[in-house]
Order: C-alpha cells, then structure tokens, then sequence
C-alpha cells in the first residue's frame, strides 16, 4: 500500500496537483509520468521506494488534477513547472524519474538545473533516430494510439475495461485501472499540440545534462520509442550516461516488465 498525501501549488496562476508518499528525510524522488497519465501510475514503483525515498509524484499541466494549460502550451512550460514544484517544495538536489513525456520533462529539468539534480531515470523518451521508422499500428502518435484516446472517456465502464485489456494485455490489472482513471482525467485539446511539444531537439539537451543518467530502452517492434542507434548516440553525448535495454517490453517499459525495470532503477538510485 502507497499512503498518497494529496495538495495543490500555485505556479503562474494555475493550479499544479502533486502526491506525496515515502519517508520524511529520505532523499528525494521526484516522479514525472507520461502524456494521458497521472501522477498517481507511478504508484507500483512508489510501493518499492517508499521505505527509503520521499517521493513527489507530479500531474502534468492538463494531466490529472492539474490544470490545463490550453491546447497549445509553451513547449517549456513541462520543465518550467517542474522546476517551480521543486523549488516551492523545497527539495534539496532530487533524483528525477520520467517516463515518455515526463523523461523528456525530467531530462530538460536536469539541464537547466545541473548539481541541483542528483541524477535522472529516463524510461523510453522521446528520443528519436535523426530519420524515425513510422509508428507502429498502436504505438505513440499513431492514428490508433489517438482513437484510444479520444474514445475511452465515452465508454461506459465495463467497455473501458475491456479495452484496457485489449490495449495492454501484458499489465496487471492494477496498471489498467490507473491508465483508465489518468485518461479520464485527461485534457484531450492537448492532443492537438502533440507533434510541436515532440519536435524538441533532444541530443542538445542530452550535450547540457551534468548528473549521471540512466536511459532505459526496450523493443522498438513493440512500440518503444529510442532505438539501439538512438541509445548509442545518447551515451556518447551524455557525460554519465548508462543504458539499460529490457526485454519483452514496449513503449511502458516498468508496466510490461516490471522486474527488470525495477532491478536497474533502485541500484542506480542507491548509487546516486
């Protein structure tokens, strides 16, 4: 069990929700979850960390209970408002864990902030080869991933459930009910933005990042977005940066395959 404390922050006028679970004095996880999710699917990782991290899990603008920054946000506000979160929390030097859209995020985070950010984990970013293969059938930004998206909240329940189950056969049904509440909670007018938010030029924010960094890849024939080449290129343009590749997973890498995901994070941030 994750004992979630809930509040809310100010940041330019908009509300920005974020949970709060773990040990008090412990150092400190700062979570950043993907594009459709909330803070609250990070909660199978909080349960393993809980005991020797403080953690802040945060819903992204538009995201869960967060307010919604228009259709089309400034394309750093993600990072902007992360920064923010942590200097009015008063966090001292966090770790920052990102998957996707929130890798991006924490990755961006670590290179305007330096020393700040003890070190990063980046679950599948959108870290693209210069010349992409086109999407896979269901994969992020495919024209099926986009009519999950805009059909689930027009569902009634037990057909969300059912296509929660088709969408992610290989979860536990704990991570199908927490991808169902994030999207119901979803701003869909930011879907239209998507492209511009994705055009951001990873491998001059991957030159700036100074804190070690562990990038975790998986299958791009299963949806994953960073491919080996993409993998290789970050740890040349990285200054401490490690990969690690799980097998039998996609674009969610920890939801796939948990254990393995699990067995890099916690030895890395024990490192760090």
């Amino acid at each position: 069990m994750v004992a979630w404390q809930d509040g809310d922050l100010l940041i330019d006028g908009r509300k920005l929700h974020y949970y709060r679970a773990g040990t008090p004095g412990k150092p400190t996880v700062v979570l950043l979850h993907g594009f459709t999710n909330n803070g609250l699917t990070w909660t199978p990782l909080a349960r393993d960390l809980q005991e020797d991290y403080d953690l802040i899990a945060l819903d992204a603008a538009g995201h869960g209970l967060s307010d919604s920054p228009g259709p089309d946000p400034d394309p750093h506000q993600l990072r902007d408002d992360t920064i923010a979160a942590i200097t009015s929390l008063n966090v001292d030097r966090p770790a920052l864990i990102g998957h996707s859209m929130g890798a991006g995020t924490a990755a961006a985070v670590a290179a305007q902030l330096g020393d700040q950010i003890r070190c990063a984990v980046l679950e599948d970013p959108g870290w693209r080869d210069a010349n992409p293969s086109p999407a896979l059938p269901g994969a992020v930004g495919s024209p099926e991933w986009l009519d999950v998206i805009r059909t689930l909240p027009t569902l009634p329940p037990e057909e969300r459930q059912a296509l929660a189950i088709k969408a992610n056969p290989t979860w536990s049904d704990e991570d199908r009910a927490l991808w169902i509440d994030s999207r119901l909670q979803f701003d869909l007018s930011l879907v239209d933005g998507l492209r511009r938010r994705l055009a951001t030029d990873w491998r001059e924010i991957a030159r700036q990042i100074t804190c070690p960094v562990l990038l975790i890849t998986a299958d791009p024939q299963r949806g994953a977005i960073v491919s080996p080449a993409a993998a290789a290129e970050a740890t040349k343009l990285l200054r401490s940066g490690q990969v690690v590749r799980v097998e039998g997973a996609g674009h969610n890498i920890r939801r796939d395959n948990y254990a393995p995901f699990r067995d890099a994070v916690i030895p890395f941030l024990k490192a760090h």
